[in-house]
Parts: structure tokens; sequence; C-alpha cells
């Protein structure tokens, strides 16, 4: 049994007999493998990025998604949309099968996040995409993003949020999100101070200038200045 399931088991049991069951056996859970289908794993900083994509609801140009796992902050963005009428489009990018091989060198992934990820079910996305009527929103795309992009490479964006935990990946993103992206458009990026997820700043870093990357509430994002 994964320790996804073991953690739906013991959420449903009594306290009592959950706190007996640890003595012997009380397995470490990564925090993304208790995150359900639809929910947000991280709300006030979720919401953050929500403000700040109603503030730019006017700027040209659709919102992509790099690494939505379960589409909790992914749904909310389509509510923004919805609440603005806007008739933008969101592309969800993920591999839906857990994460790529790390590269040596650049990432360093502890054994306890390895195949954290790996039971995400893209049928239940749909069909909590469905529940929150936004699936006529949000364009899932299945795949590595080197497979994905491509598709792609006519779009233009004025909102994109960047989640998925490596270097190559973020890299990736980033190469192919800022000649694409509409002046005024806002590139957020997760992990960037995270010590598990290390390659992630050595790729923004790469890319971006640091007197050009904003924090808010641990959140980076970068504007885009220019044409």
């Amino acid at each position: 049994m994964n320790k996804e399931n073991i953690y739906k088991i013991a959420k449903i049991m009594p306290p009592p007999i959950r706190k007996f069951i640890k003595l012997f056996y009380n397995p470490i859970i990564p925090t993304i493998s208790k995150v359900n289908y639809g929910e947000d794993s991280d709300p006030k900083v979720t919401n953050m990025m929500c403000e700040k994509l109603g503030d730019i609801i006017n700027c040209d140009g659709d919102i992509i998604e790099f690494g939505c796992y379960k589409c909790g902050a992914t749904i909310k963005f389509a509510k923004v949309l919805k609440k603005n009428n806007s008739n933008k489009k969101i592309y969800a990018l993920d591999t839906f099968s857990g994460l790529p091989e790390e590269t040596q060198g650049k990432d360093s992934i502890r054994d306890f996040y390895i195949n954290s990820m790996d039971n995400n079910d893209i049928n239940k996305v749909k069909k909590v995409l469905m529940k929150n009527k936004v699936s006529n929103i949000v364009i899932l795309m299945k795949g590595l993003f080197s497979e994905s992009i491509p598709k792609l490479r006519d779009k233009r964006f004025c909102f994109a949020y960047i989640d998925c935990d490596l270097y190559s990946g973020t890299k990736e993103a980033l190469e192919f999100l800022i000649p694409r992206m509409n002046k005024g458009g806002i590139i957020f990026i997760d992990d960037y101070f995270s010590t598990n997820w290390c390659g992630v700043k050595k790729a923004v870093l790469e890319i971006l200038p640091k007197n050009e990357i904003k924090n808010n509430k641990g959140k980076i994002y970068w504007i885009k200045n220019s044409i």
C-alpha cells in the first residue's frame, strides 16, 4: 500500500485508534502526498497569486502552469477568469506520472520525496475540473515539457506559474516563456528558497537577473517590462 493511501485511511480512523497505531507504524509522508484532487496546499500564497492575476486580467495572453499536479492552484486561477468574464485559457502541463529524472550536479532529491507524486491520475484531475465547472477553461497537457512546449510555440501569455521542482523543467519553462510573455505579464516560480529542490534556484539565476526577481510571501516572481 502506498503512502497516500495510508494517509487517506488514517484520516477516517478515530483519533484514539490512529494514535495507537502510530506507536507501531508511523511512516513519514511528504506534504505533497497528502494533497487531494483540487486541493490547494498553500491557500495564502495561491490567493496572493490570484490577486496578481486579477490585477493583470486585461493584459493580452493566456495563462500557463508548468507542473499543475492535482490542479488546486489551477482551479483558483480559473475562478479568477470566470469572475472577470475573461475568455482566456489556462494551459496546465504535467507528466501526471511523477517527477522526471533529476539533473546530476544541479538537483539533489532526497529519498523522502522520491515517488511522492507518482500516483497522480489525470482522469481524477479531469473530474475535479468538471466538478468546479472550469473544465472549459483549463486545457490539460500530459507529458514532459519537451513534448508539450512545441504545441504552444505560437501562444502568448500574461501569467505563468512554474512549479516543477527540478532544474531542467524550471530552466526549460523560463526559456520558453520569457520571449512569449506580453508586456506586464508575470511569471511566478515556486521553491526558489527550498533546500529540498535546490535545482530551481540554480535554473532561475541562470536565466533571470537577480535584481529583477521580486519576492512576495516567499514566492518569487518576474514581470515582463518590455515588449
